[in-house]
């Protein structure tokens, strides 16, 4: 999501509407996988044709300490379960590569996506049948 080139999260927007996103501490595959890595859960609805659209977090924004991140995380920190840093220790001083860090310890991740996860609303929309109206539409079930 924070990729200075925006070209992907374009098609995705013409494509799909961005119902939410979290971003994940980099220890969140520590102990499953052995990595530490900053991770976003993204949720999206399929739209109903491709649209020539560049809504907002297509773009990215710059935190406080001058870190780009996607705008979307820029008017929604709540979505961020931690907090966005360069990792210095990893590429040294003159690092350019962000971190999600979460120094809590009482951090729990099950309750901090249940509580993501419950600030994004969704609905199920009718979809429009695109035909000729003289085409007949058989209902085939394979």
């Amino acid at each position: 999501m924070d990729k200075s080139n925006h070209s992907v999260r374009k098609y995705l927007a013409e494509r799909a509407k961005l119902i939410g996103a979290v971003r994940l501490p980099g220890s969140a595959f520590k102990e499953n996988a052995g990595t530490e890595v900053t991770s976003d859960i993204l949720i999206f609805q399929k739209r109903e044709r491709k649209m020539d659209i560049q809504p907002d977090w297509v773009h990215l924004g710059v935190t406080e300490d001058g870190i780009p991140e996607n705008s979307y995380f820029a008017t929604h920190p709540e979505m961020i379960l931690g907090h966005m840093e360069y990792d210095k220790g990893k590429f040294g001083e003159d690092s350019r590569y962000t971190v999600c860090i979460n120094k809590n310890p009482d951090f729990n991740m099950y309750e901090a996506l249940s509580g993501a996860f419950s600030q994004m609303k969704a609905q199920i929309t009718d979809f429009e049948r695109l035909c000729d109206e003289e085409e007949k539409v058989h209902d085939i079930i394979p």
